[in-house]
């Protein structure tokens, strides 16, 4: 979760087959973005979330594959409503890519 002044916290649970990684949860510091960055990236991720919903709901459904080695999930909240994106097809945007990508580079070195 990143908060409105740019800290957060994380978690990860390591509960598969292949796990990636050590336990735990922690704070973190602001962020390396401007506040107008963390508000772009809060919308990009609201309006995905709508998008991979309504994909997947008009897709045909799929046979399942194999799991995946690393799952996460990103959760915008707006009031009282919450959009969730995550790891499962299809896949987000590049530029919300290049966040997750991020965000699991800062949660390994966190995590040690």
């Amino acid at each position: 979760m990143i908060a409105a002044d740019g800290s957060g916290t994380w978690a990860r649970r390591v509960d598969s087959m292949r796990p990636h990684g050590k336990v735990g949860a922690g704070r973190f510091d602001r962020i390396e973005l401007s506040d107008a960055e963390i508000e772009r990236l809060r919308v990009l991720v609201w309006d995905e979330a709508e998008r991979v919903r309504i994909a997947r709901e008009a897709a045909p459904p799929m046979i399942p594959g194999p799991p995946p080695h690393w799952v996460w999930v990103l959760a915008v909240r707006r009031g009282d409503e919450v959009r969730l994106l995550d790891s499962a097809e299809p896949a987000p945007c590049a530029e919300v890519e290049h966040f997750i990508h991020w965000a699991r580079t800062r949660v390994d070195a966190l995590a040690g």
